[in-house]
């Protein structure tokens, strides 16, 4: 199971000897009305092999977009893979015609296409605690208002006021969590633009994925009427990308990044015998092993903690910061981790018997599946949000007029 779709990566195509999927009428050997039934291949007596390569990047292929502002994200797709075939020979040991084959193939996936982004991210006087750029459409300013001081009685709050100008915090109050912010969202590419207003940072967000696929399979012919193999297959998936197109990838790779670690493993042993030219017997065993792993940053690191932000599960993982004031209201936000391990063990026997015109199957299927699943861990580790868009103007208390901050 993979996002209830496909596995996490297909087998090669060139592994594949034989497609076919039934979803009528189907044999009573299966255990589902719909099945799809892929053969690989096997070595031959011929010695074959094939390689292949595709790729696709800026210089041709791709157009810039519109957000595509300053330098052109750099697309590099690479598809590449091959496969050989043949009787197994060791030279001056063993010579496997028409007895012993193999086959292997690999395939593999280089993908890295990142795309454009537009947000709004603060200025460098904002990181100093200057605010005084604060202004609307008509240029009329925002006013800022210190919390601490509240006036218990009113509920009025004093402006902000640092070296005698207004809309300056003092930098001795800016907060570590602010400070931590200011690190890792990068500076404006365009500096002369109010955040406020417009977008004033344009860059690429990573999407790099890394894939690739074995396949090793050994056929055996040990008399006329014993024939066997055995198979090995091995998948891969790796993917570094900003999954949210309105937030910008922060400069750590922690929040706003995605890791995506993913395998597909299995195992199969065949064994036909045939006691007479009317009977016959198929024994299949295998084994599938597929596991996902996706989260933001280090699984084991309460960073919550080490910013100082509530915590009241004691979990682990990169909290969800929001409403910061600007660009998009996910400012930092982590990809909620999610992890699946699951194992599938089959044993079959298919026995067929020819009586004259007739064709007889009978046989036996045991199936064992083990899913171990960690469920989607939504915001375990908090929410902190700094969405307040209303103060009170310290005229009266029940004239509750709004400003915003």
């Amino acid at each position: 199971m993979w996002e209830e779709g496909t596995v996490i990566r297909p087998p090669g195509l060139d592994t594949i000897q034989e497609f076919k999927v039934e979803n009528n009428a189907a044999s009573a050997k299966y255990s589902r009305m719909t099945n799809i039934i892929m053969s690989t291949k096997s070595g031959t007596n011929r010695v074959h092999g094939a390689a292949f390569e595709t790729n696709r990047n800026n210089a041709y292929g791709k157009s810039r977009s519109r957000t595509d502002f300053g330098a052109f994200p750099e697309l590099s797709r690479n598809e590449f893979g091959a496969n050989l075939g043949g009787p197994v020979y060791i030279p001056g040991l063993y010579t496997g015609r028409n007895r012993t084959f193999f086959f292997s193939a690999y395939e593999a996936l280089r993908n890295n296409a990142p795309f454009s982004m537009a947000t709004s991210v603060p200025t460098a006087a904002m990181r100093n605690g200057d605010f005084r750029g604060l202004l609307d459409s008509q240029g009329r300013l925002y006013r800022i208002y210190d919390p601490w001081t509240t006036n218990t009685n009113t509920w009025s709050r004093e402006p902000f006021a640092h070296g005698g100008q207004t809309n300056v915090i003092d930098p001795a109050k800016i907060s570590p969590l602010a400070k931590y912010i200011f690190s890792v969202v990068p500076p404006p590419t365009f500096p002369e633009r109010n955040p406020l207003l417009e977008s004033n940072w344009f860059g690429p967000a990573p999407d790099e994925t890394r894939q690739w696929t074995v396949t090793e399979r050994v056929d055996h012919r040990f008399a006329t009427s014993d024939n066997a193999f055995v198979r090995f297959t091995y998948g891969g998936h790796n993917r570094i990308w900003d999954p949210y197109s309105n937030t910008v990838p922060s400069l750590d790779k922690i929040a706003n990044w995605a890791h995506d670690d993913g395998v597909n493993a299995s195992a199969a042993v065949n064994w036909v015998h045939t006691f007479s030219p009317t009977l016959f017997n198929e024994l299949l065993g295998s084994y599938a092993h597929t596991g996902r792993d996706r989260l933001t940053g280090d699984p084991n690191v309460s960073y919550a903690d080490q910013l100082g932000l509530p915590n009241p599960f004691k979990q682990k993982g990169f909290p969800y910061i929001q409403n910061v004031g600007m660009g998009a209201a996910n400012y930092l936000r982590p990809y909620n981790h999610n992890l699946f391990d699951y194992d599938y063990y089959i044993v079959e026997d298919n026995a067929t018997k020819i009586k004259g015109k007739h064709e007889l199957q009978f046989g036996v299927r045991l199936k064992f599946d083990h899913l171990n699943t960690l469920p989607q861990q939504v915001n375990v580790t908090g929410i902190t949000d700094f969405a307040n868009v209303f103060v009170y103007r310290p005229q009266s208390p029940l004239n509750r007029r709004a400003e915003a901050p």
